[in-house]
């Protein structure tokens, strides 16, 4: 009887004390790079429509048109001259400039008749003043070309001359026609010109895409650096505003921001053609990195968790050390416990993002699935236990501060910030997200999209 005693507690005392040594999860991390999310840098654009006006002035000076023959054209018995009576005024709607060339002219006109071998004549010479009108359409193309489509709108007699000399009608439509087509060329090639030498679009551009990819030092304090990688051009079309012939190019880049050491880039020389009239996002967004060591994690977990005493009815378990570490995406959280079972627990979760409290939980928390077959046969009390509850609710790794600091300080930094001399970047951060979540070596990575408004501006 006494030996069937002693039996009965020493299987009581062994099942109580049971070890459990399942095979440690291998230790693993994925290599892949973080998914950055696109945004833009627009870019608006002014030209002075009073410079293009001003170059065509000066173009367009003194005598323009000049017929010094009678016998010309026909014989029209005919000969005018015409130069510009005051500066040339253009007007902008939409991407269309218009605008009048006020013009004094000097006549000479007549008729001349032979018969019998005589030959009559009269001619008289009268000035007159008119008005040619013009309508140049401007287009951006992919290719950073500028096109120009000028036509004719008309003309309008500011001063008309004389309709009648002797028994001839004065042909004042056909002097109007004449010079309006005579000057419709030059007209056309000065104000090519004027607008070609005021848009040179792709140079501007280009001082500005290779500016953007060199990474910039915005926070001398914290060492953090901006990196932007330009990968696509939009623009608007040209239109009309204020006087000034206004666009905007958008910028689809790539935004960082690192802190320490400057990052490694690796330019796009080469600017890549526009495309036109494609809706330009506002949105300026930047990713960035936030970061909780293991270190830091593990310290956590162990000031919550180690040296704790679980108890679920007649079990208890304590919790000697706690270790955390990746494999392949899960974190693996590694108990050492003795009490009602002895030796080593390991459970695997996802890190996920809450946003209720700014920190990193582990969700989905289970027992990793060799630990699951070992307490089968060990302790399979435990699957019935709160103990999985337990775990979850202490693993919380809070990353407000840090989230906070950061976007505080990047707000500060792009509120205006000089990129080159007579460039500078004006920007607002209003939001902020959260991305991939990604287990490394070191660390638990977290990447932090910053949502907001950018431009660059020349002063």
């Amino acid at each position: 009887m006494k030996k069937l005693l002693f039996l009965i507690i020493s299987g009581v005392v062994l099942s109580s004390c049971a070890t459990i040594k399942p095979e440690r999860p291998v230790e693993a991390y994925e290599n892949k790079k973080p998914e950055l999310r696109p945004s833009f840098i627009n870019i608006p654009i002014d030209a002075n429509v009073s410079d293009i006006e001003k170059m065509l002035n000066n173009q367009l000076k003194g005598l323009i048109y000049e017929d010094n023959s009678l016998d010309d054209n026909g014989g029209d018995n005919l000969m005018v001259k015409a130069w510009k009576k005051e500066d040339i005024k253009l007007s902008l709607t939409d991407n269309v400039l218009s605008y009048r060339v006020p013009l004094k002219l000097w006549i000479k006109a007549g008729w001349k008749v032979g018969k019998f071998g005589l030959e009559l004549s009269d001619y008289r010479e009268m000035n007159a003043e008119i008005a040619l009108k013009f309508k140049t359409a401007i287009t951006l193309n992919a290719n950073w070309s500028i096109t120009t489509n000028t036509t004719s709108d008309g003309y309008e007699w500011l001063s008309t001359p004389v309709i009648k000399i002797g028994p001839v009608d004065l042909p004042i439509t056909f002097i109007a026609n004449l010079i309006l087509k005579a000057n419709q060329k030059t007209i056309n090639k000065n104000i090519d010109q004027g607008i070609s030498d005021n848009l040179d679009i792709k140079q501007y551009l280009k001082e500005i895409w290779d500016t953007l990819q060199k990474p910039v030092k915005v926070n001398d304090e914290y060492n953090v650096w901006l990196k932007v990688t330009p990968r696509e051009l939009y623009s608007s079309q040209l239109s009309g505003k204020a006087g000034r012939l206004h666009y905007v190019v958008g910028v689809k880049s790539i935004t960082e921001a690192f802190i320490g050491n400057p990052p490694v880039t690796s330019p796009v020389k080469s600017i890549p053609d526009l495309k036109i009239g494609n809706p330009i996002g506002e949105g300026f967004l930047v990713n960035l990195v936030a970061d909780i060591t293991f270190e830091k994690a593990n310290e956590l977990a162990r000031k919550f968790l180690q040296g704790q005493t679980f108890t679920q009815g007649k079990y208890h378990l304590l919790i000697n050390t706690i270790d955390l570490y990746g494999s392949e995406g899960k974190m693996v959280i590694h108990l050492n416990v003795s009490g009602s079972l002895k030796g080593d627990l390991y459970f695997t979760g996802l890190p996920k993002y809450a946003a209720d409290d700014n920190s990193i939980r582990v969700e989905s928390l289970d027992y990793e699935l060799k630990t699951k077959n070992a307490l089968v046969k060990t302790g399979s009390w435990l699957f019935h236990s709160t103990l999985v509850n337990m775990i979850q609710k202490n693993l919380v790794f809070p990353l407000g501060d840090q989230l906070n600091s950061a976007k505080a300080l990047l707000q500060e930094s792009i509120k205006e910030f000089p990129l080159t001399e007579g460039v500078v970047l004006r920007g607002s951060v209003s939001d902020l997200t959260i991305g991939d979540i990604q287990l490394t070596q070191e660390s638990i990575l977290v990447n932090v999209v910053l949502k907001g408004k950018v431009i660059v501006t020349t002063k």
